[in-house]
């Protein structure tokens, strides 16, 4: 089963983005394009995950913040979500400046990325034992929409257990 670990953000408390889970190219994430309310291609999970009694194993990583399983969200207007969505950071993202930022994602089963997220579950759950997939999205240096580059992080983990 997956399950929603934990939510980073240095817009929020100053967490320093040494403290995120690694990202970006060196992490061989993939990335969304640039732009303003678009989403990723469908998302095929390794580990499906349930969210308000419904099973999943597609989701799509969207520019506004947030995960959406199973269909893409491609609105500025929370008011127009029809289904259940995972938002860790919920606003207008746009990242079509030069400085507007960038949109990671992807899976692993990298050990020493299992240990350090089995620690952060253990502080809440100590009777997990083990963790065995990981699914990582972070918002790097996003801005808002009009091109704002107020940099915001947000780095969010869902993760599965034995």
């Amino acid at each position: 089963m997956l399950t929603l670990l934990l939510l980073l953000s240095s817009g929020v408390r100053a967490i320093s983005l040494s403290d995120f889970y690694p990202f970006g190219t060196e992490a061989n994430d993939s990335v969304l394009p640039q732009g303003d309310d678009g989403s990723s291609s469908p998302i095929s999970l390794s580990q499906r995950f349930t969210l308000f009694g419904k099973l999943y194993s597609v989701i799509h990583v969207n520019i506004n913040g947030n995960i959406s399983p199973g269909v893409p969200f491609t609105s500025s207007h929370l008011d127009e979500v029809s289904f259940p969505t995972i938002s860790p950071y919920r606003l207008d993202v746009d990242t079509r400046g030069v400085d507007g930022g960038h949109i990671w994602y992807r899976q692993t089963t990298e050990s020493i990325l299992l240990d350090q997220a089995l620690s952060h579950v253990q502080i809440v759950y100590p009777s997990v034992f083990s963790l065995d997939y990981l699914f990582i999205a972070t918002w790097d240096h996003v801005g808002y929409f009009e091109m704002h580059t107020e940099q915001v992080h947000t780095n969010v983990v869902l993760y599965s257990r034995s």
